[in-house]
């Protein structure tokens, strides 16, 4: 094996495999660190054994591993760097250990065999395009821990059905789960401030959602073409807080889906430039 791999001069970085054609590896426990595209080129490796010292996975370690199927990652493990995993297409599953607090950019864009993931409570950043084109991701679940969803961080997952964002999510960037077509529900927490432009847009099988009166900005075309919906619960009682671009609702059957606002608040949401395009405006019995 020690023929195999390319290692830095102390033995604790793994920099590359001199054989692009191995299938197993089991690295040497001196391996502390996956170096930058360490196996690059390596289209048929389906096992690789890392051993427990392992804490630190650079930017594209894994990128292209085709055949790669499954992978444990040691408990020591705490950064996942950008399109760490990007394009393994045979990658199933993976856990992520307690330990993991960043997943970088595309960390694992176009995992299209990735089916679930469970994010460890020390995640609180998932950046930009991390699981984009997952496309046969059907679950998740995310910590509690979760602050931070960056741009595109879920488009393109067309098999994922629901997802809770858990209490202490502020920020859904751009286009976060733009095109999630099979997404039926979704739970916005209470701390959330920003939801990016176009973050829903064509998620075609969502049917209702509620918008915390938390929020102060919505960014243009949120949930444009969110064809199935029929329901938008508001909590807001002064439409002034809350930034919200004219595009919003783009695609949206006005005729049919109901607003279900606070008590005693008709009058300006039925003037509102957004909202007043819709037909059906019900009062709730109580003020929220």
């Amino acid at each position: 094996m020690e023929n195999v791999l390319r290692l830095s001069e102390d033995g604790k970085t793994l920099l590359g495999v001199h054989d692009k054609s191995v299938e197993n590896i089991t690295l040497p426990d001196c391996v502390t660190s996956i170096g930058y595209r360490a196996f690059d080129g390596c289209s048929s490796l389906e096992n690789i054994t890392l051993p427990d010292c392992v804490t630190f996975i650079d930017n594209c370690a894994f990128e292209g591993c085709d055949s790669l199927r499954s992978i444990t990652l040691p408990d020591g493990v705490t950064f996942i760097g950008d399109r760490a995993f990007d394009g393994c297409e045979s990658l199933r599953s993976i856990t992520l250990p307690d330990g993991v607090t960043f997943i970088g950019d595309s960390a694992f864009g176009g995992c299209e065999s990735l089916c679930s993931i469970t994010l460890p409570d020390s995640v609180t950043f998932i950046d930009d395009c991390a699981f984009c084109c997952c496309s046969s991701l059907r679950s998740i679940i995310l910590p509690g821990s979760l602050t931070f969803i960056g741009d595109s961080a879920f488009e393109g997952c067309y098999s994922l059905r629901s997802i809770t964002l858990p209490d202490g999510v502020t920020f859904i960037g751009d286009n976060a789960f733009k095109g999630c077509e099979s997404l039926r529900s979704i739970t916005l927490p209470d701390s959330l401030t920003f939801i990016g432009d176009m973050a829903f847009e064509d998620c075609e099988s969502l049917r209702s959602i509620t918008l915390p009166d938390s929020l102060t900005f919505i960014g243009d075309m949120a949930f444009e073409d969110c064809e199935s919906l029929c329901s938008i619960h508001l909590h807001w009682t002064d439409l002034g807080i809350c930034e919200i671009n004219e595009g919003l609702f783009n695609g949206v059957d006005t005729d049919n889906c109901t607003l279900r606002i606070p008590a005693g608040t008709s009058e300006s949401y039925r003037l509102h430039p957004v909202f007043g395009k819709f037909k059906n405006i019900t009062e709730n019995q109580e003020t929220l």
